[in-house]
């Protein structure tokens, strides 16, 4: 019985996994509070993010992403400063933040379609 509890467990910690792997991925857009428009362009394979972040026309690529049950997170430059996200999914909004700066200011983004 204790098998099946945990090998019912993992799989579904997994599904939830591969539920928000498929979500993330594709393209968002959002503004920041001082009005700065930014574009994420995500891809998600196994547990790893990667792809693009614009921001007011300039690109740096995304480095060590993950995503997670919950969440997500990764590493981009800005200003020539490398920079840790955390963010969240939820069905066609993603919110994303600065570490440094905390979960209150982050930034909402909404897929682009087609």
């Amino acid at each position: 019985m204790h098998t099946l509890r945990t090998t019912l467990a993992a799989l579904v910690a997994l599904a939830a996994v591969c539920a928000a792997q498929t979500a993330i991925a594709g393209k968002w857009e959002g503004e920041t509070d001082g009005g700065a428009s930014i574009v994420l362009d995500l891809t998600v394979k196994g547990a790893e993010l990667s792809g693009t972040l614009t921001r007011n026309g300039q690109s740096t690529s995304i480095s060590e992403g993950k995503v997670a049950e919950k969440g997500f997170s990764f590493k981009a430059t800005l200003g020539g400063q490398s920079e840790t996200f955390s963010g969240e999914v939820s069905g066609e909004t993603l919110r994303v933040w600065l570490d440094r700066q905390g979960s209150e200011k982050a930034v909402v983004f909404t897929r682009v379609k087609g």
